[in-house]
Parts: C-alpha cells; structure tokens; sequence
C-alpha cells in the first residue's frame, strides 16, 4: 500500500527565539535567531531532512508569528495542511539564552494558546490512513 506521507508528528508548535551569543547575560543579549520549535516540529523537520515526506499536525495562532512558524515549517520540507490556525488565538513563544557554553535558560510564553482549543473534529482532520508512521 502506498502512503502520501511517511510520517505524521503532533504536538505543540511554537515559535522559539535564540540568542546569538554565548557567555552573555540572557537580558544583555539583544540578538535573537527565530526558528519554528516546540515537541513536534524538529522530529517533522528531522525527518524532512532524512527525504521522509512529513506532516505536521498542532494549532499555531491567527497572528504573524503563526505565519512565520507556517513558513518556517514548509520551507524545511514539512507538509502543514493539518496545522490549524486558530482564530483569536496566539501563538506560543519560547525564548532561549546562553550565559555559558554548558548552559541555557529557557521562558515560554503561552498565554491564550492555540493547544489549548484543539477539537476532536481537528484531530479527525489528519489523513492517518494516509501516513506509514
């Protein structure tokens, strides 16, 4: 049998904010790389990396930084049709510094999260029977 997707991951999409430097205050540090985070989306972006056709499935919010975790997802190779935007909604943040190379300090920021209003009917909505794994 022949699957349109080799693997679906769920969970939370977020979009996650990186200092660009090591061994800075996290409150100095004014650089930030943005990347789309969260449980899921890096085992979707791993496998789009492996040549695996991948879907994503969670909720990112009705506001710019759910755009940017859209875009950020399919220009990695992830399929998003199953991604719900979620009216009213935002989505969530995270935001990562380095004070040291050994460590790292983490906030997120989820208030009103998309997650939190994910239905039955959008779980229904992905093609399991179009998926291997």
């Amino acid at each position: 049998m022949s699957h349109q997707y080799d693997l679906v991951t769920v969970g939370p999409i977020t979009m996650d904010f990186h200092a660009t430097s090591s061994g800075a205050d996290f409150a100095a540090d004014h650089t930030f790389r943005a990347t789309v985070g969260g449980a899921a989306p890096p085992v979707a972006i791993g496998g789009a990396t492996l040549s695996m056709r991948t879907l994503a499935f969670g909720a990112v919010g009705d506001d710019p930084l759910g755009d940017l975790a859209l875009r950020d997802l399919r220009n990695r190779g992830v399929a998003t049709e199953t991604v719900v935007r979620k009216i009213g909604r935002r989505t969530s943040v995270g935001v990562r510094g380095a004070p040291s190379p050994d460590s790292a300090v983490r906030a997120s920021y989820s208030d009103h999260s998309p997650d939190d209003v994910l239905t039955e009917n959008d779980v229904r909505a992905i093609p399991l029977d179009q998926v291997q794994a």
